[in-house]
């Protein structure tokens, strides 16, 4: 999944839009339940529709989300499901963490949890250097897949130069001829990178000798995408022991970034340029002028628009068109539907804040 899978579900827009999530089971016997589960909120579903709108058009619904249903192995998912159903769009998504079970009818689909599934699951790269080659691999969390490409893995035609002695001017300009194709052969690696990582900002480790990660550091035409590195060589080493490294660091990375956002707000703020509560922040971002949102991981704010959509009064939730389940969800639509980014963090600590704040673009 990445983000322009979540702008293509937040493109089908038609009422009703039924989004249904809940948590899941990786083992038995605790994956028995789930499809009982599941049947119980697609009934759910069916009577909110059934309030609504006459039975043929409903049945049409319900065929539908009975098809996603059909493609589901309960034997094998992860920590949560949802799936999307509309009149014209169906999709269906597993998550390596948990939701909130929950069922919203609404105009858009509740894509709350897929925009926090790029977020907390946020793809990243791992590029590791060794004497002989380079290769790349995806990572999501601590789960990673060795890249396929006609160009990887990348072969270093340079080699070792030899013990000779110190003083040596060939032996000196060998070493500094080496350095120089080895830097060009970093180069490569990078200019090959840019097409995995440009297009979305998708950060990476680097691995490899202090000397190599160092050199990288130096050519890469891309440091602000760098999330951390790891000291060592791994050539032969397996995926599993990669990722073992790998994912520490790009932990540690993404954790920073948060911290950083932080920084960012109290910049944005002394030029006026951040914005906090949902009324504030409602109205900036539909109009597209959302650069970075902050929000707490389970704010939520059912709503009522106002005929203009510049307001919102609170609501409960219920039948009808007019009722927003969860308004906060349509600000990370409206944010990322724009090219800005989400970035959530733990309750209450964005108490401050009203729980949600954004920095503008002006």
């Amino acid at each position: 999944m990445n983000r322009s899978d979540i702008q293509k579900i937040q493109s089908h827009s038609s009422y009703p839009s039924v989004s249904i999530l809940m948590p899941t089971h990786r083992t038995f016997p605790d994956n028995q339940q789930d499809p009982i589960r599941l049947r119980n909120l697609v009934h759910q579903a069916n009577q909110r529709l059934l309030a609504e709108f006459e039975k043929k058009r409903v049945d049409s619904i319900m065929e539908t989300i009975g098809k996603k249903m059909q493609e589901i192995d309960f034997n094998h998912l992860l920590e949560g499901l949802a799936i999307f159903v509309n009149e014209n769009f169906s999709a269906k998504f597993i998550f390596p963490f948990p939701v909130k079970e929950r069922v919203t009818i609404d105009k858009t689909f509740e894509t709350r949890d897929l925009v926090f599934a790029y977020n907390r699951s946020q793809p990243y790269y791992v590029v590791v250097i060794n004497e002989k080659q380079i290769k790349f691999y995806l990572g999501v969390r601590e789960n990673l897949t060795e890249v396929t490409h006609p160009a990887l893995p990348m072969t270093n035609i340079v080699h070792e130069i030899k013990e000779g002695k110190t003083g040596d001017a060939s032996y000196n300009d060998r070493i500094r001829v080496n350095e120089e194709r080895q830097k060009s052969f970093l180069r490569e690696a990078d200019a090959l990178l840019k097409e995995f990582v440009a297009a979305e900002d998708i950060p990476f480790v680097i691995t490899g000798t202090e000397r190599q990660i160092s050199m990288y550091r130096e050519i890469t035409k891309f440091p602000q995408l760098i999330l951390g590195a790891v000291k060592g060589s791994y050539d032969g080493s397996s995926v599993s022991e990669i990722s073992k490294l790998a994912w520490p660091a790009a932990k540690e990375g993404f954790a920073k970034r948060r911290t950083d956002v932080l920084g960012e707000v109290e910049k944005a703020a002394g030029l006026k340029k951040f914005a906090s509560g949902i009324d504030e922040v409602w109205t900036l971002a539909n109009e597209g002028r959302g650069k970075t949102l902050l929000t707490e991981i389970n704010f939520e704010y059912p709503a009522i628009a106002s005929s203009n959509g510049s307001q919102l009064v609170p609501s409960e939730i219920k039948p009808g068109e007019e009722v927003l389940d969860d308004a906060v969800d349509e600000i990370i639509e409206a944010v990322v539907g724009k090219g800005g980014i989400v970035v959530f963090f733990s309750n209450g600590s964005l108490d401050k804040y009203g729980k949600i704040g954004m920095i503008l673009r002006y």
